[in-house]
Formats: C-alpha cells, structure tokens, sequence
C-alpha cells in the first residue's frame, strides 16, 4: 500500500479500483440466436439469449420485436433467472420482408419495472431473406436501394465482394474483389446467389462472365493465386459442395500479368458455366461464388444466366421425331439419346424408290437434317435403322 501511495497515488481514484456498480433490475440482451444471417423460409422463430446482470430475480419480461424499426411483435416472458444466470427465449413466428432486414429486439420492462441499465437492453441483426426461383438472370445493375436479390458473406468486414461500375461485360455494374490490395492470404469471402430451385428439366447450366489477372508471373512457383470457386448448398448455406474452381493460368483472362491494379477491358472477360443438371427435381439450391485471395489482381463477375433444357416428350418416349410434318424444304431427325452404333436413313417416295440414303456414324449423334427443297410435292417415307430397330414414318412434302 506504501508503494501504491508513493508512486502511483492516481491508481486509488481509477474507476478500475471501484467495485462494479450493481443495479436491482439490469437484464442484458446479449444477442440473437434465430434467425441466422441469411433465411430461406419467410417464417422464422426469433430467438434471444437474456441475462440477469442485477441483483433481482427476474420472473417477468417484456421485450419488443422490430423489423427496420418497425415495431412487429411484443412478447410477455415469464423466466426464473438468478443473478448472472442466463437462457434462450422465444419471441414468436414473424414472416420476413424479401431481401436484406434488420431485427432489433428491445427490454421494455422487467418485473413490471423499468430497466435500470438500458444500455445492453437492445441487440440487432441483419438478416437476408433468400426464397427460391425458376430462374436467374443476374447483372448486378439493380440500385441497391431496392431490395437484393444476392447477399455478401465478409468474415472479416475487409475486402470483399463489391459491385462496382469501374467496369463491366454488359450494362454498367459488375462485382468484383480488389486482391491487388488484399493482404490477407487465404482470406475467404463468398457472394451468395438468390436461391434456384429446378423443375422438370433434362439439364441446366449456370453461365457466367469472369475477368481475372495476376500480379505475379504466370509461371512462378510456388505462388498463393487468387482462387474462384463456385460451392452449391442443398440446405441453406449450412454445407457447401465445390463444383468449379480455377487459380493462376486457369483462372487468368490475360496473356500476361498486370503490375498495376487490373480493370478488363471488353475482350478480357471470359464466358465460363457450370452444370446444375445434378441438381434438378432435387429442392432449392444456394450457388455461391468463392474468392479466395492470393493478394494477386483484381477478380471482376458479370452477366450470371441459368439455362435450361426441356426434351420433348415424344422425342424421350419414342427415341427419335422427325419434324416438320407437313415439311416443305427440309425435315430435320432428332435423337434421344443419341444413338452410339451407326445408323442408316433412307427416304421412299409413295413408289417405293429409293430417293436418299444416309449412314451416321452414331458416336452420339443426335440431329440430321433432310434437305426437300427439289422434291416433288407428295407423300414420302424415312426409314431409320438402327441396330436393333427399324422404323417407318410417314411424311408429307408440300
């Protein structure tokens, strides 16, 4: 005590040597435990852990529930908590607003009494609403005042995903990730798509347009590239599969690397897709893209567009169709799937004369065409066999 009061005489009046002061009601909010950051159902349960900080048990609360502060929901709880004892509490079902929302949860009362320390009585999050679509077609030319139908996961609140209109394959915004000046080696961020549910197709693919460079030479060993992956999730971000992934050569759009922060020019975008065929009939689907830094170049994203096939019908029923019919310059022979063993196509006139004879290959062939132009109006027949099948169809030239 004679050494404190010689030489730091100022430590007896620091507020670090006061004992904390208590209050009889103090309920601290010390977050959210539901909804997580990013939902993809409309109703969710909000969920919040609460503490007791004072020196009276508590056994009645009442908090307030609101949505870009806009009061939605207040709940009545009645807790048993001790000093310094904690739970999770309910709040009730609310639905959520599409797109980007905050939820804020405020202490209105407890034991019928007002908060004696308000300033831990409120908590916040900011949460993404991600529904299901058919389909995607995403520019990034949206004003981000509406409602986003993409949402950025930055762990590290740094660099990350932006959209930018520095450059862009189409329109006048693009996203891109600035690696030139990102340090962090290994550093991950991701960008979040709305989420695709896929129906009743034969096949879907995801483009998209993607423009990278290097800072370092492309034949340096050893180097930390920047990396782009595009991961799939089948429940909501909780697990992600990996189903494209590039880094230096593989991921550059240039000849060589760029000293200076890179901005593409049109010609140094490449168009690059993945196959979602996997995917269809089998529940929504959240599509991420990954940048990974190396603290290389610039990594710029565009124009992301899903494509789908449907095969007709018949053509899946039958094997193959032949249309038009009636026909007047060509007909044209589709298969399904395409035949892997030769194939002979031979066209008869209502005679029975032999007009053309044609023999594929096979190798997977799975479309012919027929040119009619010169023939004589009437009726013909294309004959096509196969190795284990003849068939006739009829057609008529107009």
């Amino acid at each position: 005590m004679f050494a404190v009061e010689t030489y730091r005489p100022r430590l007896l009046f620091n507020d670090a040597c006061l004992p904390t002061k208590t209050y009889p009601i103090d309920v601290a909010i010390n977050g959210f435990v539901n909804p997580k950051t990013m939902e993809c159902e409309r109703s969710v349960n909000p969920s919040i852990n609460i503490q007791n900080k004072g020196t009276e048990t508590i056994t009645s609360l009442n908090v307030q529930l609101m949505i870009n502060g806009v009061a939605v929901l207040e709940t009545n709880l009645n807790p048993r908590l001790s000093k310094e004892e904690d739970s999770v509490f309910s709040l009730g079902k609310i639905d959520l607003p599409p797109g980007e929302s905050i939820l804020t949860a405020v202490v209105i009362s407890a034991n019928g009494k007002k908060d004696e320390q308000p300033m831990n009585d409120t908590a916040l999050i900011k949460t993404v609403l991600n529904t299901a679509t058919t389909t995607m077609s995403e520019d990034f030319e949206k004003n981000l005042t509406t409602p986003l139908l993409w949402s950025i996961k930055n762990p590290d609140l740094g660099i990350g995903w932006e959209r930018t209109k520095i450059t862009s394959r189409s329109g006048n915004a693009s996203m891109y990730v600035n690696n030139f000046h990102y340090s962090d080696i290994g550093e991950q961020d991701d960008l979040l798509l709305q989420q695709i549910e896929i129906t009743n197709k034969d096949s879907a693919f995801l483009s998209f347009w993607i423009a990278a460079s290097t800072y370092s030479p492309l034949n340096t060993p050893f180097n930390n590239w920047d990396t782009v992956s595009v991961l799939i999730s089948q429940d909501c971000g909780n697990r992600f599969s990996t189903v494209y992934k590039k880094w230096g050569r593989t991921l550059t759009t240039t000849n060589s690397e760029n000293q200076n922060q890179f901005t593409p020019a049109y010609d140094e975008w490449r168009k690059d897709s993945v196959d979602l065929t996997p995917y269809i009939n089998k529940g929504p689907i959240l599509v991420a893209f990954r940048n990974t830094t190396g603290h290389e170049n610039s990594v710029f994203l565009d124009d992301i567009q899903l494509r789908t096939i449907a095969i007709n019908p018949n053509l899946k029923r039958k094997g193959f169709m032949i249309t038009p019919n009636p026909a007047t310059n060509y007909v044209e022979i589709q298969f399904y799937p395409g035949p892997t063993d030769p194939v002979q196509i031979s066209v008869y006139n209502s005679s029975g004369q032999l007009i053309s004879a044609t023999r594929g290959s096979g190798g997977g062939m799975t479309y012919h065409r027929i040119d009619m132009a010169g023939w004589p109006s009437g009726i013909y027949f294309i004959q096509v066999k196969r190795k284990d099948s003849i068939t006739t169809n009829k057609i008529i030239k107009l």
